[in-house]
């Protein structure tokens, strides 16, 4: 619902700032982003159209990425976790990754 994903947005907040270090595909809708700063780790778990939060689960990876998960890879990798919001009341999370040279 709305108020399930303005709770989960609230508590994904807690990782901005963070770096991403690697993307991960379990299958081809769902997917772990590992986050990381000097004292701390997280992984995001987005599964399209179910779920996403954080996990601390350890979940099995595909042995070869996917060319999507290799894409991400090589537009994420090392950016900052800047912004997460909903958009309006709709059940749509717009996360923000760093852009240029400070990211």
């Amino acid at each position: 619902s709305t108020l399930d994903i303005g709770v989960v947005v609230k508590e994904l907040k807690r990782f901005l700032g963070m770096r991403v270090n690697n993307v991960y595909d379990i299958d081809n809708k769902t997917y772990l982003i590992r986050l990381q700063r000097p004292d701390e780790k997280a992984v995001l778990l987005l599964e399209s159209g179910i779920r996403l939060h954080s996990t601390g689960f350890d979940w099995p990876k595909n042995p070869a990425p996917s060319s999507f998960s290799m894409k991400m890879r090589k537009h994420l990798k090392g950016r900052r976790f800047e912004k997460v919001d909903q958009l309006g009341v709709d059940r749509i999370v717009d996360l923000q990754f760093g852009s240029g040279e400070a990211a």
